[in-house]
């Protein structure tokens, strides 16, 4: 599991250059940070990908109510 997310957040999505930025950061700050970080990137993944099935559903129910009009 921890390389499916590595490999999600690092290297599939398009924001993979915050998420390095993020951990480098963590990194040079403070090491207690890292898992944090982690944590932080993975719970903003999923509201992401929420948030696009959620748009889609949105503009699915507004075509078929756009046809039932």
């Amino acid at each position: 599991m921890v390389f499916r997310i590595v490999y999600l957040l690092s290297i599939k999505d398009e924001n993979r250059g915050k998420f390095w930025k993020l951990i480098f950061w963590a990194f040079r700050n403070d090491l207690k940070l890292v898992d944090k970080s982690v944590f932080y990137a993975i719970m903003m993944y999923q509201m992401k990908e929420s948030h696009k099935t959620l748009k889609q559903h949105v503009e699915r129910e507004l075509q078929v109510l756009g046809k039932a009009v």
